[in-house]
């Protein structure tokens, strides 16, 4: 069993496309097979930078592969398989105009047709073709697709489908500037590698039929496909560049752990969901395409916060406050502090503010007349709780309310009692001796 994951280098990794990635390796780690990284670097948009910042947070969720290759790289394979498919008259120049292709294609529309290319440049005599070319006239080369072909794609979410080849026509695998169009160089590259399995947005369901016939013409098994619903947010709308989804950069700068972004991407779309916050090998043990049906896959902040909260709340304390301490830089108490706070909080960054404030005493409080009295009641009392109390004709919860607000910046948090404890009594005397007068 052989999968894939070939992202373009264009930006930053966003949680729809780590989501297939996933997939992909959870299904060859399961059985064994290998994963592949196939980086699409051929687009003038393509960037180094980016290609890097992918490889980063793939290892960040877990995700390894056995192979990398650039498709930059493999042009000259490209060329052999495309001059193959020339001389057998399988992909033929095509010099119809951008003006001419829109004209037919509104006819199309007008009459009720699904606009397709007419063919005009299918059958043009051996030595027109060759006056054209010669001549140096701009054109695109197009596949020549067989006529009234029913043609099966296989796949795991959405069942076998079929298609009919007098539907979409003959497409284009080449632009008139040389480049290759995506469908080919990947119907190459599958072969090639003998990739066995697909899986992929159903945005690309449409593409599946053109990669079997051009994969058929060129000897190679076409793989089984899966092809997942998109990912919409919590209103059901489609994400795009305007509604983009997160990124995974950005997830780990708002400190989002990587168990939990997994578990988030696995469960959606899941019949029964994963508990927990596993990890990578433990998630592959069981993973199954047949867990993922065809419904609206909803991705919303929401979510990864709730499996965040989770793994914080259950990840092993030395491990998270390991977390803690890369993404904050700071070790002072750290592992007392992450261990007394992880309720209190969603995200590292949430718990780094949280530092900063009990830790570093990073805040600012303004006591009025009766906060200043309940502090200097509590320093009198030598820092003990139940004394201030019966020394205070005041409510508990007015007196603890202060006594957390000037011990840490905010309204609520852990017991009071453990607060206390954890900053000791030299840094509380030092620290509320600034609020009073």
């Amino acid at each position: 069993m052989k999968l894939r994951f070939a992202p373009s280098p264009t930006g930053f990794l966003h949680v729809g496309n780590a989501r297939i990635a996933l997939y992909n390796y959870l299904l060859a780690l399961r059985f064994g097979g290998e994963f592949i990284l196939r980086i699409d670097d051929t687009g003038s948009d393509a960037q180094e930078e980016y290609e890097r910042c992918i490889e980063e947070d793939l290892r960040w969720i877990g995700i390894k592969w056995n192979l990398k290759v650039r498709q930059s790289e493999r042009v000259d394979l490209y060329e052999a398989h495309f001059n193959s498919l020339v001389k057998r008259g399988l992909i033929y120049p095509c010099f119809c105009s951008k003006e001419d292709l829109e004209r037919e294609r509104k006819k199309a529309l007008l009459q009720g047709r699904p606009p397709k290319y007419s063919g005009r440049c299918r059958n043009l005599a051996r030595d027109e073709v060759e006056r054209r070319l010669s001549s140096g006239e701009p054109c695109c080369w197009r596949f020549r697709v067989p006529a009234k072909k029913r043609i099966k794609v296989a796949d795991e979410v959405k069942g076998e489908k079929v298609f009919y080849s007098d539907v979409f026509g003959d497409f284009v695998v080449r632009r008139s500037d040389g480049s290759f169009l995506f469908i080919f160089t990947c119907s190459v590259d599958d072969g090639d590698m003998g990739i066995t399995h697909v899986i992929r947005g159903e945005d690309h369901l449409s593409n599946a039929p053109l990669q079997v016939v051009l994969m058929e013409a060129m000897g190679f098994e076409a793989p089984v496909f899966a092809h997942l619903p998109l990912l919409v947010d919590e209103g059901g709308k489609p994400f795009s560049k305007r509604n983009a989804p997160p990124s995974l950069r950005s997830l780990r700068e708002e400190g989002f752990l990587p168990e939990a972004v997994v578990a988030a991407l696995v469960n959606i779309g899941r019949k029964k969901p994963v508990e927990g916050c596993p990890c990578v090998d433990d998630l592959s043990k069981e993973f199954s395409l047949k867990d993922y049906g065809v419904s609206r896959a909803v991705m919303s902040k929401d979510l990864l916060l709730h499996h965040n909260r989770r793994c914080i709340l259950t990840m092993d304390v030395d491990k998270l406050t390991e977390r803690f301490v890369s993404f904050s830089g700071r070790e002072e108490k750290a592992k007392e502090f992450v261990e007394l706070f992880r309720e209190n909080v969603s995200t590292l960054k949430e718990l780094y503010y949280l530092y900063r404030k009990v830790v570093e005493g990073d805040y600012t409080f303004h006591p009025d007349e009766e906060q200043n009295l309940i502090i200097r009641a509590f320093l009198a009392a030598d820092c003990d709780l139940n004394m201030v109390l019966s020394k205070l004709c005041l409510p508990k919860g007015k007196v603890f309310k202060t006594l957390r607000l000037a011990l840490t910046g905010e309204k609520h948090g852990p017991p009071l009692d453990r607060v206390i404890d954890f900053l000791g009594k030299e840094e509380i005397v030092k620290r509320l001796g600034t609020f009073v007068s």
